[in-house]
């Protein structure tokens, strides 16, 4: 049996075009879309630490868009991490389970 790989370069788009918290809800399992799968999940310490900077990543894009890469919110300071975005988009984004992205985008395509 074969493992559907992730398309980081889909992944990428939707989150720089307003699906941002979609993904982050994915990644978190906070979606209705999310299965509880083992695949595709941080194996080691270092693959975790990049999976969760890429969620505070995803986080402040969906908060404050791709056009900045520090904002304060009250007396909160928040930044992008976009190397650590890209460090998990090359990992094939872990924590996020192919069918869990497929069954979103059959309910949700992006266009």
């Amino acid at each position: 049996m074969t493992m559907s790989k992730i398309d980081s370069n889909l992944v990428r788009m939707l989150v720089e075009n307003g699906r941002a918290k979609d993904i982050a809800d994915l990644l978190e399992g906070e979606s209705k879309f999310h299965s509880n799968s083992s695949k595709n999940i941080p194996k080691s310490e270092d693959e975790f630490t990049f999976c969760r900077m890429a969620l505070d990543h995803i986080l402040f894009v969906a908060k404050f868009g791709t056009e900045i890469k520090k904002a304060k919110d009250g007396s909160h300071f928040y930044a992008a991490y976009p190397d650590y975005f890209e460090k998990w988009l090359a990992a094939g984004c872990l924590g996020i389970d192919a069918q869990d992205l497929a069954s979103y985008l059959v309910s949700k395509p992006f266009k």
